[in-house]
């Protein structure tokens, strides 16, 4: 009797236990799926938002103002208030969004590959538009026809009245001859004139030294002193040096053989455009390091920073 009594109480107590473990095991994968669903939602979420809109709410959780991060990445604010609304028209090339693009996703610590293949799917349908070469002014042009005979009658009347003028001013006086007496006169028609011997000296042809041209000297723009960059030019070639910080040109030249620029500082906010790749040769820290191109080739958006220029 005690002992069936017994086995009815353990058999009640294993029915327990199991019914127990089954109860923990079905909440366990219930709140596995719970946790799992939100997510697989938030993936699907992330996924779904545009690059603009991913900067932006990045940017908000780290709470960062649009102005502190411009001032750090030394980026104009409207630049990257433009990426955050997927206005790339904005900018003057999509080159220099690509730029921006990556400093801002590497400030906020998102992953720059996923960025990157994001901002050229939503820019796969907008088409470059073609950089506009400013062509360098002509210093050999001849003035015009209509001008030479301009300047030529406007000297003829300034002579004309200059010489009337003179004629009315001064005119000529005619002195008198003094008269001769009779005695001096007889006396000069008796005697005989007398007549020097001139011996002729030998003319000497005096020969002109040539003219030689004085040595054209070279012009130095930028810093005067040594640079850790430095642009040489080789042949003539046309540079511009714009400062996309500030949007403002710091050079617009045509350098001649032996002409150089040096950028103030080592930095991306600026950027060279040359027309004559193959006549413009790059140095740091005083070496050669390459030539931008070939002659004649059209260059642009060169960032001048070392790792740049060692890149091209």
């Amino acid at each position: 009797m005690r002992y069936d009594i017994f086995t009815l109480l353990l058999k009640r107590v294993k029915m327990a236990r199991k019914k127990k473990e089954n109860l923990v095991h079905l909440d366990l994968e219930s709140l596995s799926e719970e946790v799992k669903e939100p997510i697989l939602k938030k993936k699907v979420e992330e996924e779904n938002k545009t690059l603009g809109e991913l900067l932006r709410q990045t940017r908000e959780k780290k709470r960062y103002h649009l102005q502190t991060i411009a001032k750090r990445l030394k980026i104009k604010p409207i630049y990257l208030e433009a990426l955050e609304k997927g206005h790339y028209y904005a900018f003057p090339g999509l080159v220099y969004g690509v730029g921006f693009l990556r400093s801002y996703a590497q400030f906020l610590g998102l992953d720059v590959k996923d960025v990157m293949e994001r901002f050229h799917a939503e820019t796969s349908s907008i088409k470059a538009q073609p950089l506009e070469m400013p062509i360098p002014e002509n210093r050999n042009i001849l003035p015009s026809t209509k001008t030479v005979i301009k300047s030529v009658l406007f000297l003829i009347i300034v002579y004309l009245l200059w010489y009337i003028a003179d004629s009315f001013l001064q005119p000529t006086i005619q002195k008198p001859l003094p008269k001769v007496s009779a005695v001096i006169e007889e006396k000069i028609k008796t005697e005989q004139p007398v007549v020097e011997s001139v011996i002729a000296e030998p003319v000497v042809e005096k020969k002109e030294a040539p003219v030689v041209e004085a040595p054209r000297s070279v012009s130095v723009y930028g810093l005067k002193e040594p640079a850790i960059i430095s642009f040489i030019a080789t042949d003539e070639t046309w540079v511009e040096v714009t400062d996309t910080d500030t949007e403002r040109i710091v050079l617009s030249k045509v350098l001649y053989a032996g002409d150089s620029y040096n950028p103030p500082v080592d930095s991306d906010e600026y950027i060279l455009k040359t027309g004559n790749a193959g006549g413009l040769d790059v140095y740091i820290n005083g070496q050669k390091i390459k030539t931008l191109g070939k002659t004649g080739e059209l260059k642009s958006g060169i960032v001048l920073t070392k790792k740049a220029l060692r890149k091209l």
